[in-house]
């Protein structure tokens, strides 16, 4: 005859998995994972991104995945003057938003090569061939083709990081001469120019989500007796006061 004490059957309940629920699996294929390509970059970011001149320049971003179109504004860290860009491109791969924006973005000086090295001689674009006269003396010189250069545009190609993190990068084609957009403003980073005479500036941006900030607290109940007077101390006072 079997016989079963309490303790045995308390000891063999522990054992046996509840009824309809399977027991803990030690796969961790199943936990939980962070996965870049699914998270939502809807709705709002806190920005920043790097220039030399002006140090980090911060702003805010607003996000709509289902009409992919992003709006950043940029606050200039000098004069706090808001400078508004649009999303005239929009492609996201898996944990890659490539973004193309059209906007005019904050710039302490601006670089437009007059005053190079003196006195600047202006010329039509198109114009190929200079030809200068002394006396009975005359001098031609090939004018080569202006390579292009942005005006109020920049790309950005973003990184999710974390889910509530994006990391990456800013650039624009600038002038290989100046070295900045074509009207002599745009962002300051890393200048290089291309094996094809081209010149880029290039930094590095962040997007991260805003953090909550509580503005303004109130007594819980039963602490809404106040000792009354002058005082603003409650009747009953909490345990960090």
């Amino acid at each position: 005859m079997l016989r079963l004490s309490l303790t045995t059957l308390l000891v063999a309940g522990l054992a046996l998995p509840t009824m309809g629920q399977e027991p803990a699996s030690d796969d961790p294929a199943r936990e939980d994972r962070f996965v870049p390509a699914t998270v939502s970059l809807d709705g709002r970011w806190q920005t920043y991104y790097e220039d030399l001149n002006l140090g980090r320049v911060p702003g805010t971003v607003e996000v709509d995945e289902i009409a992919e179109t992003v709006r950043v504004v940029y606050r200039h860290p000098v004069d706090d003057r808001e400078y508004t860009l649009v999303s005239t491109g929009y492609a996201r791969s898996g944990a890659t938003l490539s973004l193309e924006m059209e906007g005019e973005s904050p710039v302490l000086w601006r670089n437009d090569g007059h005053g190079y090295p003196q006195h600047p001689l202006i010329v039509p674009e198109s114009m190929r061939e200079l030809e200068a006269r002394s006396g009975g003396n005359t001098l031609r010189i090939a004018i080569a083709e202006r390579k292009p250069a942005d005006l109020h545009r920049v790309s950005l190609e973003m990184e999710v990081v974390a889910s509530d993190t994006l990391l990456g990068s800013w650039s624009y084609v600038a002038d290989p001469f100046t070295g900045r957009a074509r009207d002599g403003g745009g962002r300051v980073g890393n200048f290089s120019i291309a094996e094809d005479g081209t010149g880029r500036q290039q930094g590095t941006e962040a997007w991260s989500r805003p953090e909550p900030i509580v503005d303004l607290t109130f007594v819980l109940p039963d602490q809404l007796s106040y000792a009354g007077g002058f005082s603003d101390l409650p009747n009953f006072p909490h345990r960090f006061q």
